[in-house]
């Protein structure tokens, strides 16, 4: 998996002003660096993500990933940030660090916003959704065979 690093950008302006040079001769213009802060929504992450990735591409050319990899990638994510609190837990219990009660807090709201849902009702839903998708696959094959089989029958 790649880790993400920082995006560089730099900015830089020029006021007509800040020209410098010999006068009368050739003039050279100043440059101002200005600070840049990123915003953008969480759905425009992906898009400032993948511009990243290309910073680490030989030939700064990369292709979109597919959804399976996305999956993968996220679930690798979550499970280093698991791994990360799960071994502050377990520094805290030992005593190596002391507690903080914002973290704490935090980790609580956090265990609360997980829905609660029972074995037997997510094994349901997954089936049904599983039955969905195979039922799309299905019909997008069979639509597909139709097209071929007309497609024979026209230019016979």
């Amino acid at each position: 998996m790649e880790t993400l690093s920082r995006l560089a950008v730099y900015l830089d302006f020029s006021l007509p002003s800040t020209l410098m040079g010999v006068p009368g001769r050739t003039m050279g213009v100043m440059f101002t660096p200005l600070t840049v802060k990123y915003a953008y929504y969480d759905t425009e992450r992906i898009g400032v993500d993948l511009i990243m990735k290309t910073c680490f591409s030989p030939n700064r050319v990369i292709g979109l990933s597919s959804d399976l990899q996305q999956v993968a990638g996220s679930s690798a994510r979550i499970q280093d940030a698991l791994s990360t609190v799960l071994q502050y837990a377990e520094d805290v219990l030992s005593g190596k660090v002391s507690a903080d009660n914002t973290v704490g807090r935090f980790l609580m709201s956090l265990v609360n916003q997980v829905p609660k849902i029972i074995p037997d009702d997510f094994e349901t839903m997954l089936n049904s959704n599983i039955n969905d998708l195979l039922m799309v696959t299905y019909l997008a094959n069979l639509t597909q065979s139709q097209i071929a089989l007309n497609e024979k029958l026209v230019n016979l």
